[in-house]
């Protein structure tokens, strides 16, 4: 066969800057087998590569300098304003080392993570509708994307290529997508045909996906499932037929003014799929560890979750009730790791489900040790009630390093509402399990979800806390009511009303509709809310970096006679750089990192008294200012000498401030200093409740620790 394809994977999608998404390599594959030439480019990955390089980065950070200069020159700064000027004494420690750069070179993943989020305002347009985003295109508005096509030779990119298609996942990708499909138009002209799919276009309204069929540069919108589609497209094409969009199946198309819809095709069985075939020449670029996706199942063996929409990624007549799901028959998936493990030199993989079931992960864990396989998987899990210690202990054996779980909520009732099918009691048992196997917790949860009243977020938070030991990373994803949820019929129920079914962007999407609840959260305590929850992600965050520190410095394999200590200019921390390779079994929590230090926090009493170094060690630590309590005295000194910026005056205001905001919320109970009218403590105490997480949120400029010390914000307990 002659027929060559192009398939585009395009900006923006950070989760794919490890390892590309699935789509493409799985596409791609399948193609392949089929006898077609496929060329694959991940658009994203060049994107972020090309933004966040040498000279971008040194230009952009360099204009942040003036930035830095006008706050300086403020009497007194407000919170958002002092996060600024540290985030901006980041950016010049790394322009210092920009320096060092050649000009082609890549930053190292460090650098690379650390410029992306100094610059994230700058690598996004605004997210728009999908009438929003048509208007652009059409008007052909300047975006930030733009720029980075302007560079690209898509001339080479499609030259002597048959068929074109682009690949849309995630609601940020919308804008990109349709730019790059209007770009090749005038390219390619009309004789080669241009078609868009993905998840986030299967899940649009039915009214969107006719606005993009009828789009000039759109010749057919693909849903759900691609291998069919484009293997019968690109068959059309290969036997030099007229292109017939009514017998592609799963798609939509127009001719003149009129949008039709083709005939429904269920996809191959999982059985049949070929395993996915990645680009080896982009793989390199990747930020480390280098995972690739690998396809479990699809659909969800659960299913019933109301505010979910995935069971809606499937064609119609295929998902046979909501609980639906097909899965890789193991021995195929282990052979696909296998494969891809011997030809990319990767261990490390991440497995595409919805959720795992408990029958067959066994099964998968005892199919990977009888053939001894060295992996590291990752993945989504359900809470289930049938879950044992010695289920993860097996998981574990098997390469298990990081499972995902979508708790959602930790109250019975919002359980039950949401139809989850499981308890705050087997959360529990659950996290704990995967904890003690030596499993990273990941806690996905909806802490506004519709009905849940102040007291139950109140709550949440204090089971977070109490379970801090046991979680590794909170994921706060705030409801968003998606046009194909099921709560859209149980609106009495769930305690809101629709205000609009026109669709509107979220950060779920351009599908989603506007709703008003009519009980639980106002609109101020959801802006609480979700500032809480960003402080409570810092706070787990930093607690279990402190617990994986004090696990490897006491571990038999760490070296104190390898270690040297470098003070920083920040209140962060201290640099022990070490060999990774040094760190074996008692080590394995740090080998998900590629670290070229280790970054050790010497603000923390409880990591002090843990401590056992040699003498000369300990000295070292303990000329550190910051070693112990946080008198104020101590906090000011420091924020005068380092920081550069604010006179001994201007600490004076910005510490009273923050104290006075940090007693009205109850988060201290007193301080004992000349300036204050308060009494006692040299030290500040957090008190066990937090009576508004608001005043944590949005008034403190400290966090909250576990060892009952607050520490100035973005310091690590």
């Amino acid at each position: 066969m002659n027929t060559k394809i192009l398939l585009a994977f395009p900006p923006h999608c950070e989760t794919s800057l490890q390892g590309p998404h699935l789509a493409i390599p799985f596409l791609s594959a399948y193609l392949r087998q089929a006898g077609f030439t496929v060329r694959t480019k991940d658009l994203n990955l060049g994107f972020f590569r090309y933004m966040l390089g040498v000279q971008n980065v040194t230009k952009q950070i360099s204009e942040l300098k003036q930035y830095r200069t006008n706050l300086e020159a403020k009497a007194l700064l407000s919170e958002s304003e002092l996060d600024t000027l540290l985030e901006l004494s980041q950016a010049e420690s790394l322009h210092s080392r920009l320096m060092v750069y050649g000009e082609n070179d890549l930053l190292t993943d460090e650098d690379f993570l650390l410029a992306k989020r100094l610059l994230s305002r700058k690598l996004y347009d605004e997210t728009k509708t999908l009438d929003e985003v048509i208007q652009s295109i059409e008007e052909e508005k300047r975006s930030v994307v733009g720029s980075y096509f302007d560079r690209l030779n898509l001339t080479a990119l499609s030259e002597s290529i048959d068929l074109i298609g682009i690949s849309v996942a995630f609601h940020l990708q919308l804008h990109p997508a349709l730019e790059l499909a209007a770009r090749l138009r005038r390219i390619v002209g009309t004789s080669i045909p241009i078609v868009v799919g993905g998840s986030q276009i299967s899940l649009m309204t039915e009214e969107q996906k006719r606005k993009l069929a009828l789009l000039p540069y759109i010749d057919g919108v693909i849903v759900y499932e691609g291998e069919v589609p484009l293997t019968t497209l690109a068959s059309q094409i290969d036997a030099g037929q007229k292109l017939d969009f009514s017998v592609i199946p799963n798609t939509y198309y127009s001719i003149g003014e009129e949008v039709y819809k083709s005939q429904w095709h269920h996809p191959p069985a999982m059985a049949t799929l070929p395993c996915p075939e990645f680009n080896s020449k982009e793989l390199k670029d990747y930020l480390f560890p280098r995972t690739l996706p690998v396809y479990v199942s699809k659909g969800c063996y659960w299913g019933r979750c109301k505010f979910c929409d995935y069971t809606k990624l499937y064609t119609p007549g295929q998902v046979k009730s909501a609980s639906w799901a097909t899965f890789r028959p193991v021995e195929l998936l282990v052979d696909d790791i296998e494969k891809l493990a011997n030809r990319h030199g990767t261990n490390s993989f991440y497995l595409v489900s919805e959720a795992i079931p408990k029958g067959y992960y066994t099964h998968l864990a005892k199919e990977i040790i009888k053939r001894r396989l060295n992996v590291r998987l990752s993945s989504y899990c359900r809470v289930e009630k049938t879950f044992t210690a010695d289920f993860f202990r097996l998981l574990r054996k098997a390469g298990v390093r990081t499972l995902t779980f979508g708790a959602e909520a930790t109250e019975d009732r919002i359980l039950k509402l949401i139809d989850k099918g499981n308890t705050v009691s087997d959360i529990c048992r659950t996290i704990r399990y995967a904890h003690a196997a030596g499993i990273q917790v990941v806690f996905n949860l909806i802490p506004d979800y519709p009905t849940v009243t102040w007291k139950e977020v109140q709550k949440t938070i204090s089971f977070i806390r109490n379970n801090i030991d046991y979680i590794d990373v909170v994921n706060a994803q705030f409801f968003d009511l998606s046009s194909n949820s099921v709560i859209l019929n149980e609106q009495e129920e769930h305690g809101i009303s629709i205000l609009d079914n026109s669709p509107i962007k979220t950060n779920h999407g351009v599908h989603s509709v506007a709703f008003k609840r009519e009980h639980g959260l106002s609109q101020e305590q959801i802006l609480q809310t979700r500032g809480a929850f960003r402080r409570l992600s810092g706070e787990v965050r930093s607690h279990r970096k402190i617990r994986d520190l004090v696990f490897l410095i006491t571990s038999p394999q760490f070296n104190w006679q390898q270690a040297s200590f470098v003070l920083e200019s920040n209140l962060e921390v201290s640099i022990i750089p070490f060999d990774p390779s040094t760190i074996d079994q008692n080590g394995d929590v740090f080998q998900h990192q590629r670290l070229d230090s280790l970054v050790l926090v010497i603000a923390n009493p409880n990591l002090r008294r843990r401590l056992t170094c040699p003498p000369e060690v300990k000295a070292i630590l303990e000329t550190a200012e910051l070693f112990g309590p946080f008198t104020i005295e101590n906090v000011m000194e420091y924020m005068s000498k380092e920081w550069h910026i604010l006179n001994r005056e201007n600490c004076r205001k910005l510490l009273q401030n923050c104290l006075d905001a940090m007693l009205r919320a109850g988060m201290i109970s007193e301080i004992f200093h000349p300036w204050f009218n308060i009494d006692l403590a040299q030290h500040f105490r957090v008190q066990c409740e937090l009576t508004n997480p608001l005043e944590l949120a949005s008034q403190s400029t400290f966090n909250h620790s576990n060892d009952g010390v607050v520490h100035p914000r973005g310091t690590l307990p």
